[in-house]
């Protein structure tokens, strides 16, 4: 019985699916950049507005 691992189809096969695994992480990360700021000025709007209404 041969080792799978040691297939080229099996390597390349699994080089492109940690590829795909990378390249799904990044658009992860920078789709949170894009949310996180926008999320941000939210929560400070609505502190800033709760603050007036208390002053």
């Amino acid at each position: 019985m041969s080792d799978i691992t040691q297939h080229t189809d099996y390597r390349q096969t699994l080089a492109v699916i940690k590829q795909r695994i990378q390249t799904s992480e990044t658009r992860v990360v920078l789709a949170a950049n894009v949310e996180l700021p926008g999320l941000y000025w939210a929560i400070g709007r609505q502190l800033n507005a709760w603050q007036r209404e208390r002053a």
